[in-house]
């Protein structure tokens, strides 16, 4: 029997957090195969484009079915208190809401661009400045430390989303159940201070 594969978007740290999970929600025998797609742009549901998203806003179409899953905060973290420039992101395409928080709160201590995430965290690990990451990734880091509480305005809710007709194929109910659990799982996840 071949499993189905059902196509997951999801952010840069969300997908990073599914990868260090899978076997947490996911097994050889299932039904279907998660193929996870990390991108900070939207993907098209309703296009099918993605089976199922991981998304910081409830969706605002008829034909997209969410499901909250959990808040997500975000922190400065850094190797230490020493370190108090910052790495940005650039300014090419949409910027995330913690890129444009960086330029519009730190912009003088900005230290250094980096093209992505990965790289700026990378940065992050051999002091060069501190990076603003969700708590579940930056907690997550033993090399890195939470240098600030939660970031006000920064926090949004988690959701679930996927096209309302798909849903309910058999793959992609057991992904998006599979996943329920996993994103709504406290004991993995350090949101708060």
């Amino acid at each position: 029997r071949r499993a189905a594969r059902v196509r997951i978007t999801a952010g840069v740290w969300t997908s990073w957090f599914l990868a260090r999970n899978i076997r947490r929600f996911w097994s050889e025998d299932a039904n279907w195969v998660p193929d996870i797609l990390a991108s900070n742009r939207p993907v098209d549901l309703a296009r099918r484009q993605a089976d199922i998203g991981i998304r910081n806003k409830r969706p605002d179409h008829d034909w997209l079915a969410g499901r909250l899953t959990s808040r997500i905060e975000n922190a400065e973290y850094g190797i230490s208190e020493e370190v108090t420039g910052f790495i940005a992101l650039p300014l090419d395409g949409p910027p995330s809401p913690t890129a444009r928080w960086i330029r519009e709160n730190k912009a003088d201590r900005i230290v250094m661009i980096a093209s992505d995430s990965r790289l700026a965290i990378e940065l992050a690990f051999e002091g060069i400045g501190r990076v603003v990451l969700p708590c579940f990734a930056g907690d997550a880091e033993p090399r890195l430390k939470r240098l600030s509480p939660p970031i006000e305005g920064l926090g949004h809710d988690q959701w679930l989303v996927a096209h309302h007709e798909a849903r309910h194929d058999p793959p992609v109910r057991a992904a998006l159940d599979a996943l329920t659990r996993l994103l709504t799982d406290s004991s993995l996840r350090s949101d708060t201070v």
